[in-house]
Formats: C-alpha cells, structure tokens, sequence
C-alpha cells in the first residue's frame, strides 16, 4: 500500500519534474529491492529454526508480494535517466517483467508451503526465489 500511495504521488505531476520523479521512483525500486533481500533472509531463518512461526512466515511472504507488484510496475519509460539502473532493463522490458513474475511464483509456493505447514516446501521454494533472483542480478544489477 505505502507503495501505491508513493508511485500515484510521483505520477501525478504536482509535485516534482520529470527528473526528480523518477530519482525519486529509483531510490523507493531500491529500497523494495532491499526488502526483498532482507524478508528472503527472514525467511530462510524461520523456516530452519527449531519452532516454525507459520503465521510470521505467511506474512513476510505477503509483503514481499507486495515489493513484487510494485516493482514490476515502477520502470515506466526513460525512468533510468539519472539513476543507476541499467538502461538494459528497458531494452528487455518484457523478460524484465517476467522474471519478476517467476519471483512472484516461487513466494506464491512459499505461501502455499506455509499453509500446508511444510518446511521442506518453504525451504526449497526459497531455494527458487534465490535462483531466481540470481539470475535477474547478472543479466540486469548494477552493483554499487
């Protein structure tokens, strides 16, 4: 929600100019990023503890949805202009999108593996999602 709240203000065209809009957008993509990063972490650290807190790993799988959805919808055209995205993303915008939506996937197992109460589940879609996210980085991560 903080999100969707965030990008109708950025596009709204009252506040910034162009420019300022989208080094604005880049510095909330990175900060969904980090959260992904982080409740992936989370994750993988409930799922291997001795005591699985279902209803916490339930949630952090929610919220990382939520960065999904955002993410796949804040590249809007010439966005890269004056942040460190790579400007490849645009030129593969469509695989871009996609691989986003396999990430997307493997936390929707996670969900699905929370219900069933079933840590091998949790743990081995994690395992995609880390995948996934892995190869994302090398085709299209700028490191800083």
């Amino acid at each position: 929600m903080k999100y969707i709240i965030v990008f109708c203000l950025l596009f709204s065209g009252h506040a910034f100019s162009e420019d300022e809009d989208f080094r604005a957008l880049s510095l909330e993509r990175r900060q969904a990023f980090t959260n992904i990063e982080d409740n992936l972490d989370l994750i993988i650290d409930n799922a291997e503890a001795a005591e699985i807190n279902w209803q916490k790993i339930l949630l952090i799988s929610q919220d990382l949805n939520e960065d999904i959805l955002f993410l796949k919808q804040s590249f809007p055209e010439k966005s890269h202009k004056n942040t460190r995205a790579r400007e490849r993303i645009w030129n593969n915008l469509k695989d871009f999108k996609e691989r986003f939506s396999s990430l997307k996937s493997s936390i929707d197992n996670i969900e699905k593996s929370v219900k069933k109460k079933n840590r091998r589940g949790v743990i081995e879609s994690w395992d995609e999602a880390g995948d996934t996210c892995n190869a994302c980085h090398r085709r299209y991560r700028t490191f800083w």
